[in-house]
């Protein structure tokens, strides 16, 4: 414009009128896309002079969920424009705790983006130990409770190419490896998973390495590396199969997603001669394949005649349904789907006869689904009201923290600012799990509603 400057409001309004700004009532403006607000925040980070004592100050608070969700957009951009990325990882070492919360993650990016700026370039042996240290630590269920958190610090093993942790990754997939009523069992299954996808990124075929600490394990990753769907096929269907190959025998297949792979594990699926512990870990690798394909091929044909008879399903799959119930609940949830006959299913789980089980994978599933119908329900059961469950026994203390847990996960996705209102006035007799489970369930939606906020909604 020459030598005239622009008012700030004029200014507001040619942003606005490009889509970048958006008004906020009628004094203020947010901007309407969060990738633009991390950016323009980065380089006005960038621009000052006291950018360390500021990120200093905003790495102290990366141990809060609804804070890292809204900084680390910007901390990632930061690293690709400073001339020194590797500052932005000094300074998470220095002020953030990396044995919990996210701030880990957030240094292991930020360590790829600073290998990147510097192509060959390798970690300091001394800063790539302590990361991987720390990680480790974190895939200890009784440290790391939370089944995302130990997710991603597999994946974050994986990014740093660690070698190292070969030996607790093998174990994690292949083992039983965490006490559970005095018993071992074997970790969450999309742990396992990400563990089997971590080994392969970091030791390469044929996996000797692998194979002198788990030969099974190491069998099924060559068989997965070839793609051999028959192989797995007969792998999977094997009666004498431990369930820890079982288990990964079934990701791999799910992993190929070739049409033959997917159609084995269908077939494995519904057979009625698979036995319980066979279709949960088949349940686990349908969630790799297109949601619209488990839909139309698995979930519907179970739960609608029309879908049946079109599928021709046989009449005995059809008239055992009931024993699907609890692997359908899963399925709908993990991957979303939105067809109303599947939401009906999921309701009638929830409110009407179902086992205990069932009603806590659908307190689960209703959370995945941002089922706001039922967000009466689930906040009741969080507080411990159980009355619409329908229960036919009553709940003794250990059931209730299932449910009340399974609840307050699903608050994560269903609260909004009365439920975060009512969590942050909660008592303080909930003990430690259940206070863990409503922390992170308070988190998520004072991210979102400041996600909301931020874009103007």
């Amino acid at each position: 414009r020459g030598r005239r400057d622009y008012r700030l409001e004029e200014l507001a309004q040619e942003l606005s009128a490009v889509g970048l700004l958006k008004p906020v009532g009628a004094e203020a403006w947010a901007f309407v896309h969060d990738n633009v607000r991390a950016y323009c925040c980065a380089q006005a980070i960038r621009a000052r002079e006291d950018r360390e004592q500021l990120l200093d100050e905003i790495a102290a608070t990366l141990g809060r969920h609804s804070r890292y969700r809204w900084w680390r957009a910007t901390w990632l951009l930061l690293a690709g424009l400073l001339d020194d990325p590797a500052a932005l990882l000094r300074i998470l070492l220095r002020e953030a705790a990396l044995s919990e919360g996210e701030a880990v993650f957030l240094a292991v990016r930020c360590l790829r983006e600073s290998l990147a700026q510097t192509p060959g370039s390798t970690p300091e042996p001394r800063l790539h130990n302590y990361l991987v240290s720390a990680l480790l630590q974190r895939l200890d269920s009784q440290r790391e409770p939370r089944t995302a958190f130990r997710v991603r610090a597999v994946e974050s093993l994986a990014t740093l190419q660690a070698s190292s942790a070969l030996p607790a990754l093998v174990a994690l997939a292949g083992e039983p490896v965490r006490g559970v009523d005095g018993k071992r069992a074997y970790e969450e299954s999309n742990v396992r998973l990400a563990a089997m996808q971590a080994l392969r990124e970091i030791e390469a075929p044929p996996f000797r390495a692998l194979a002198a600490l788990n030969a099974p394990l190491a069998e099924v990753l060559v068989l997965w590396e070839a793609e051999d769907v028959v192989a797995l096929g007969e792998r999977l269907s094997m009666a004498s199969a431990p369930e820890g190959v079982q288990s990964l025998v079934a990701f791999a297949l799910g992993k190929i997603g070739s049409a033959p792979a997917e159609e084995r594990l269908v077939e494995v699926f519904l057979s009625p001669s698979s036995s319980a512990l066979t279709r949960r870990n088949v349940s686990t690798a349908l969630t790799l394949l297109e949601p619209g394909f488990v839909t139309t091929r698995v979930i519907l044909p179970l739960l609608d005649p029309a879908a049946a008879t079109e599928q021709q399903l046989a009449a005995e799959i059809w008239e055992s349904r009931a024993v699907y119930a609890a692997n359908l609940i899963y399925l709908i949830g993990r991957l979303r789907v939105q067809h109303p006959v599947a939401r009906v299913f999921l309701r009638d789980r929830l409110t009407g006869e179902a086992s205990l089980q069932q009603k806590g994978l659908a307190l689960q599933s209703v959370g995945w689904l941002y089922d706001h119908a039922v967000k009466t329900v689930v906040e009741a059961v969080a507080w411990g009201d159980f009355t619409a469950l329908n229960l036919s026994t009553p709940v003794v203390e250990h059931e209730q923290q299932y449910l009340r847990r399974k609840a307050l996960g699903a608050l994560y996705y269903l609260g909004d600012a009365e439920t975060l209102a009512r969590l942050q006035a909660r008592s303080l007799d909930w003990g430690q799990t259940l206070e863990q489970a409503g922390y992170w369930a308070g988190e998520g939606i004072r991210a979102r509603l400041q996600s909301e906020a931020g874009r103007g909604r």
